[in-house]
């Protein structure tokens, strides 16, 4: 069986290499306009996003990106160790006006590959001291329409909410995962369509001037997408925001809600019907000598009795450029503080500081601290180092 497991995972790797081939072979020739994915293009990007798509040709692009990562718990936690995780992501899109069909539409195709170590089983937290992290397997991430319409936007297909809502760009190089999606959501509702198990659903957004309002409903089982896929449960999201860019210096500012049900049934496994609201406020200023500054500020709410997290807080800052000579590399610092239920203490809180180096032009190797306070409202103060390198291909 353990052959017949480890022939499956390279198998998979196999297929998802053949994925990439193709984008390694279009970064020999780059031309046109690339098209970011993610509201920050600031590298590196987290596993769950591309970068730019790079133009092959007749409207067709491709992206591709590999993560590698190994996280240890030096002190503290449950027990000293460490893990390895590895993350292929690739996939290409297609746009409707470059191959002279019609305006504003665009497909899109990824497929996700991980093979990974669990960090948790070594800390003991419940926020995820790796952003990374998830179990080994192969799987289509995301297959997605997009049709401009005017000032408004409609997607549908496979896809994970979290690429449109509660995103905090400022935030986008620290690891812990409570930067990425606030723990209100992902820690309360195992069935929520996002990293890595997108689900299918469809949204829309309207955009007016410096205001933006955006809406999306996603099936609430997406570990099994295509098994009855409207019939365990479902998630709704809505989310207003408003940016302001004047004279170097940007203001974002972010108002969600979400509701979430499920079958009975289905609720100890998927999550149980339950709603909240969270909120996310950013700021970006250029500073002397070509240093960009970002500071962020998140928060979260899930006041039911049901929830596991009800609160949450996070707050941080970012520095593009800190050293000279280094314009491309980013410093940024965290804090993440998760409240809990029926736990012995009454929040976990983590700390974190790390470093992107850019090592040549689409290569970056990130050292990582965290220091974990009461890890799961239960276990010993965790020290956590990672490393990570992030190569483009495209």
């Amino acid at each position: 069986m353990n052959r017949f497991l480890l022939c499956h995972r390279w198998v998979c790797w196999a297929t998802g290499l053949l994925m990439v081939l193709p984008a390694v072979a279009a970064s020999a020739t780059p031309t046109g306009i690339s098209a970011v994915t993610h509201a920050s293009s600031s590298l590196p990007l987290s596993a769950a996003f591309l970068p730019a798509y790079h133009r092959w040709f007749d409207g067709l692009a491709w992206a591709a990106h590999i993560d590698t990562e190994t996280v240890s718990n030096l002190a503290g936690g449950i027990a000293p160790g460490t893990v390895a995780i590895l993350v292929g992501h690739a996939g290409f899109s297609y746009h409707t006006a470059r191959a002279g069909l019609w305006a504003g539409g665009k497909f899109t195709m990824n497929v996700l590959g991980i093979e990974s170590g669990d960090p948790e089983d070594k800390v003991g937290d419940v926020q995820g001291v790796s952003n990374l992290y998830a179990h080994s397997q192969f799987r289509l991430y995301r297959l997605t329409f997009r049709q401009h319409l005017g000032p408004a936007t409609l997607r549908l297909g496979l896809m994970s909410a979290n690429d449109y809502f509660d995103v905090t760009g400022q935030a986008a190089q620290l690891i812990n995962s409570s930067f990425g999606i606030t723990p209100t959501l992902s820690g309360n509702i195992p069935g929520m369509a996002t990293y890595p198990y997108s689900g299918l659903g469809v949204m829309t957004a309207i955009h007016a001037d410096v205001w933006e309002a955006k809406a999306g409903w996603y099936q609430g089982d997406p570990l099994q997408p295509f098994s009855d896929p409207f019939g365990q449960g479902d998630m709704a999201l809505a989310e207003i925001d408003y940016r302001n860019t004047a004279q170097e210096q940007t203001c974002v500012l972010k108002l969600g809600a979400w509701h979430y049900q499920q079958r009975a049934v289905y609720s100890a496994v998927l999550g149980p019907r339950t709603s909240g609201l969270y909120a996310v406020a950013e700021y970006a200023e250029l500073l002397p000598r070509g240093r960009r500054l970002g500071l962020f500020l998140q928060a979260g709410s899930t006041p039911q009795s049901v929830n596991l997290i009800p609160y949450y807080l996070g707050a941080g800052f970012r520095i593009k450029g800190l050293l000279p000579g280094r314009g491309a590399d980013v410093f940024s610092m965290g804090m993440t503080r998760a409240w809990l239920r029926n736990s012995p203490y009454p929040a976990e809180t983590a700390y974190e500081i790390t470093y992107a180096a850019q090592v040549v032009p689409h290569i970056l190797l990130q050292p990582d601290l965290q220091w974990v306070i009461h890890p799961g409202g239960r276990h010993p103060n965790a020290l956590v180092a990672g490393l990570s390198l992030h190569v483009q291909l495209f």
